[in-house]
């Protein structure tokens, strides 16, 4: 899928782009719009959204749509290598609960790391919980996603910290059946949340938030290996371009298969040099 993504405040080449990402999702998700019951989906929310920051000529129109813009190349992308998993998430993204924001963008977290684990190679699972599993020399690795619930002035180290103790409490409850355990959190709106429009993939995180989160992972007894994703538009490249970020534990790792998959499925989406420029919080 290869559409042209405007540089400027065009008003033409904006609206063809956002006409585009609105009737691919119709397609991909048997989506109606204009019904009572598409207009209260978060997607529909997000994309009137888009439109009507970049009237107001406020840069987040082109930004959020590209984030959007993203969730169609996903989708798309599942729905070409895996049937089956696209099923499952058009199923989530139509249900009335997508009418939750929050709720999206834990499908939409799921997405991207389904999509990711493809292009690393791994196949996998889902027992739910977790939400997906894998296997590397025959024994298994269960990894959970979890985007927290984000407010205007959240601190982001507080939240994440917080965010372990809540699924550790889950695991005890409903402990799974995988030989070693793996959290992925979604970092990306509690930046946004934190009043960052805008972050340096180089320098990220202060040397205070990384200590803080070292501590919080190594206080915890049931993840192994846990890992913090920013998504963003990438400023410093044209058209279509993404950018992942990601923070993950800095406790040794001595299992090989922990270490073979952190080597393996990070190796393309560890920080760089890029400014990347994060989606707006909802309204609602």
């Amino acid at each position: 899928m290869s559409i042209k993504i405007p540089q400027n405040e065009n008003y033409n080449d904006f609206m063809s782009w956002w006409t585009c990402v609105k009737e691919n999702f119709t397609e991909m998700l048997d989506f109606d719009f204009s019904s009572q019951t598409g207009q209260k989906r978060s997607i529909s929310k997000l994309l009137n959204r888009a439109k009507q920051s970049f009237l107001n000529k406020n840069n987040s129109g082109v930004i959020d749509l590209n984030d959007l813009f993203n969730l169609v190349q996903d989708l798309d992308f599942l729905k070409t290598n895996n049937y089956e998993f696209f099923n499952t998430y058009k199923s989530k993204l139509i249900s009335g609960l997508s009418n939750n924001f929050f709720y999206l963008t834990g499908t939409w977290f799921e997405i991207r790391i389904a999509r990711m684990l493809i292009e690393t190679k791994f196949s996998f699972e889902q027992p739910d919980p977790p939400d997906f599993e894998i296997k590397i020399n025959g024994n298994s690795l269960g990894i959970e996603c979890y985007a927290p619930r984000a407010r205007i002035g959240d601190d982001i180290l507080k939240r994440i910290s917080n965010s372990i103790k809540n699924k550790e409490r889950e695991y005890k409850k409903h402990p799974w059946k995988s030989s070693h355990t793996i959290l992925f959190i979604d970092g990306t709106w509690l930046k946004r949340a934190e009043g960052s429009f805008e972050i340096n993939t180089s320098n990220l995180l202060t040397s205070q938030f990384r200590e803080g989160l070292i501590q919080a992972i190594n206080k915890n007894k049931c993840f192994e290996f846990v890992i913090v994703f920013f998504f963003g538009h990438d400023r410093t490249k044209n058209g279509g371009s993404r950018s992942y970020s990601c923070v993950y534990s800095p406790t040794t790792i001595t299992n090989l298969e922990l270490s073979q998959f952190k080597n393996t499925f990070l190796e393309n989406y560890i920080e760089g040099d890029n400014q990347i420029l994060l989606p707006d919080l909802p309204d609602d």
